[in-house]
């Protein structure tokens, strides 16, 4: 694994043991953890070191997001404006909350995020919501490499220079960094 000091990495942890965790975070050195399901992440994070910073990857559900922003430091799955007024309504007075708005740029109906089109419409909304702090763009390409690599590159393309592009996992995150990724969420992998 050659990943570029200047790149960001989310380790992805869902489906890990504690030990397992701790022994990797050892070897790696990472500091970010990324989990998809807020009651695992909660089981691992009362075993787990303080200070590690969490970001939450997975499929934002209304009535949970009070309970997300309260366990998770950093969202990377924000797909709309109405999830954007729930987060800052569960926000203490002057708490400044980073979010990464998804983009679903495989097309798959099935993934989350909002379509490539709204983007610059819904990065406009988010301005409303002071509370919110956009950091970056998020999005998880198709499996098949050629699409993949599109995919990237249309991401990259929305991403302005000031926000995070989060992009590229375990499988295509070779593809990603040659398409401008800044940051990597790396599971599989890490764990081999």
């Amino acid at each position: 694994m050659n990943i570029p000091k200047n790149i960001n990495v989310v380790a992805v942890v869902k489906g890990q043991n504690p030990d397992a965790v701790m022994q990797m975070l050892e070897r790696t050195g990472y500091q970010v953890v990324g989990h998809n399901r807020m009651s695992e992440a909660l089981e691992l994070q009362a075993q787990l070191p303080r200070g590690l910073t969490w970001h939450f990857l997975g499929k934002l559900q209304s009535r949970k997001i009070a309970k997300i922003v309260e366990t998770f430091d950093v969202i990377q799955s924000l797909e709309n404006l109405d999830q954007a007024a729930l987060i800052a309504e569960a926000l203490d007075e002057g708490v400044s909350y980073p979010v990464y708005l998804q983009v679903n740029i495989s097309g798959i109906e099935e993934r989350s995020g909002c379509v490539p089109e709204d983007v610059d419409m819904v990065l406009e909304g988010l301005k409303k919501y002071p509370a919110l702090r956009v950091i970056g763009l998020m999005g998880m390409a198709s499996q098949d490499a050629v699409l993949a690599r599109e995919e990237f590159r249309l991401l990259k393309s929305l991403c302005p220079d000031s926000l995070e592009c989060s992009m590229g996992m375990s499988g295509d995150y070779e593809i990603a960094l040659e398409e401008g990724s800044t940051m990597l969420r790396l599971g599989r992998m890490l764990f081999t």
